[in-house]
């Protein structure tokens, strides 16, 4: 007799673990383990986890997972926000729901149905002998479940629908996913339009399942010139771009960015005079000076780098990273990541990823391949940081604020 957790081709699941999609003869279901579709419509972390749970339990039609851009688009969705593969991870009302649709269909996982103490309908039964499964399966799903309620026929529907339809995340194709993922190469996106999208790890997840490049070859021409005149004009983002395109920076944006490194004391200190060094002014500079770096000209407002230690130090300043505030520290380490500038321990120590985009930009300005190896060696395995290579220019405009 064959085990009802084992059946293939017809009925279930064979686990609750890493789930392909169950087969029904009657209704064109079919293994769902293709290659995504680029041409997939839109998919939300509501849509993805839905559809996830459908797989693990009542099978979904490979015709509505490419609609998504296929199986693994969806699952690399799911699990890139911690989905789970248990049938516990499954809210209570949903699993009951997606229990009673196997108990009147007779397709799906049938271990959900004796953790949820339902037993199969008679309808369910009729039609799992009418697509070929063996009496003897037939009877073993039976005594297992047989001590479970029957299930409520009204209950019967597809749940999706209503599952996701009262969602307002914005939704993400793989098209959005390339252009968001392009522009964090190359100009940067800010925090928030990532947010849109269920965060820069959805969006990574989406473009790394469509089979995303992280070169910048990888960018279409007319795309590519077109991002580097944005780098060019706003002295924003990766200037191998430049390089690669021959275009030139443009000098109001040269401009611009030496403006904002003389502005950032101001920004960071609120309604502090600039002349005045405050405790509280001492320690945000000592804290950036141990992670992402301070012009000199910034130093220099408050008296100089000695005189901004001198007060710290006289206020009890710890030169341990475990001193600055947690939240502070994880910040200072996330722009580190980001850019490639700063103390790298600091996003080894928060366990953040640094992406191959920002280990380009490193080597672009000069780091040499053995650092760049040790740096991807102890942060492999983390979140990566989003790319923002809004430090590219630093040592030409130190010396454009005469640092």
């Amino acid at each position: 007799m064959m085990d009802i957790y084992s059946v293939q081709g017809a009925s279930y699941l064979p686990s609750a673990q890493e789930p392909t999609v169950p087969q029904n003869h009657s209704s064109r279901f079919s293994l769902a383990m293709g290659q995504a579709s680029a041409a997939g419509g839109g998919l939300t972390l509501a849509v993805a986890q839905s559809l996830m749970y459908r797989s693990m339990t009542t099978g979904v039609p490979n015709a509505e997972l490419d609609k998504y851009g296929g199986y693994s688009a969806v699952k690399a969705m799911f699990d890139a926000n911690g989905g789970s593969y248990s049938l516990d991870a499954i809210p209570a009302q949903q699993r009951q729901q997606l229990a009673q649709v196997v108990a009147n269909t007779g397709v799906g996982n049938m271990q959900l149905l004796v953790n949820e103490s339902v037993a199969l309908a008679p309808v369910a039964i009729a039609a799992m002998a009418q697509n070929g499964i063996d009496q003897n399966t037939i009877n073993s799903v039976q005594q297992k479940t047989k001590d479970g309620q029957q299930p409520s026929p009204q209950n019967f529907s597809n749940t999706a629908g209503k599952e996701v339809s009262a969602q307002a995340i914005s939704i993400i194709t793989p098209s959005v996913a390339q252009s968001l993922m392009y522009r964090s190469m190359t100009t940067g996106v800010p925090n928030a339009e990532f947010d849109k999208y269920g965060g820069y790890k959805a969006v990574k997840a989406m473009f790394d399942a469509n089979g995303g490049s992280y070169s910048l070859d990888a960018i279409p021409a007319q795309q590519r010139q077109q991002l580097a005149q944005v780098v060019a004009n706003t002295g924003v983002g990766d200037t191998q771009l430049l390089v690669n395109e021959g275009v030139a920076l443009a000098p109001a944006a040269l401009a611009a960015k030496a403006q904002s490194f003389s502005n950032t004391a101001a920004i960071e200190v609120g309604a502090q005079a600039i002349s005045t060094i405050t405790p509280s002014v001492a320690q945000s500079l000592m804290y950036r000076s141990m992670t992402t770096g301070v012009p000199n000209a910034e130093f220099d407002k408050y008296g100089g780098y000695k005189a901004v230690k001198a007060m710290f130090d006289a206020n009890g300043g710890s030169y341990s990273l475990d001193a600055i505030p947690a939240q502070q520290r994880q910040a200072l380490a996330m722009q580190v990541a980001s850019t490639g500038v700063g103390n790298m321990s600091a996003p080894v120590a928060e366990k953040i990823g640094v992406s191959s985009a920002v280990l380009q930009a490193m080597s672009s300005n000069g780091v040499d391949k053995a650092t760049l190896e040790q740096i991807k060696q102890k942060t492999s395995g983390f979140e990566q940081a989003p790319f923002v290579d809004s430090n590219s220019y630093i040592n030409i405009f130190m010396k454009a604020i005469g640092s």
